[in-house]
């Protein structure tokens, strides 16, 4: 049946990337961003990226926000209004953020995706809060 088809369309979270979206409010957000850098408290770092995440969880069943939802950095500006933030350290949160957001895709479906690509066109479709440059690199 599929071989009549040049592409095939995949969503990538719970189809072939797992373990994606830790965000609770148990979650330490702040191991992460120590590990790339940042040298914000750990309290200030929980409470900005469980901010964020709260500002988009709230926005993203809107319909108002369908054609234009908040950029993850809109979000840490929404909730620092009060905070004196690095630029830096919002490259941080952001990529902390992202972290948190990305899955992981294990070696059995990554050689499945690698065989399906030899013989179709794929499109993978993902519907992620931070900048991509992560699942790129992890799908490279």
């Amino acid at each position: 049946m599929i071989d009549k088809f040049n592409t095939i369309l995949l969503d990538m979270n719970q189809t072939f990337m797992f373990d994606s979206d830790r965000f609770s409010p148990n979650e330490d957000y702040s191991i992460i961003y120590r590990q790339l850098g940042g040298v914000m408290e750990p309290t200030g770092v929980n409470q900005l990226i469980g901010g964020a995440y709260d500002y988009l969880d709230i926005r993203y069943p809107d319909p108002v926000y369908r054609e234009s939802f908040p950029s993850l950095r809109e979000a840490f500006e929404n909730v620092m209004l009060l905070e004196s933030v690095l630029a830096e350290d919002v490259e941080l949160l952001v990529e902390t953020f992202a972290h948190h957001e990305l899955g992981t895709v294990p070696t059995e479906y990554a050689a499945a995706i690698n065989q399906l690509s030899e013989q179709f066109r794929l499109g993978l479709v993902i519907d992620i809060w931070s900048p991509k440059i992560l699942w790129v690199e992890t799908l490279e």
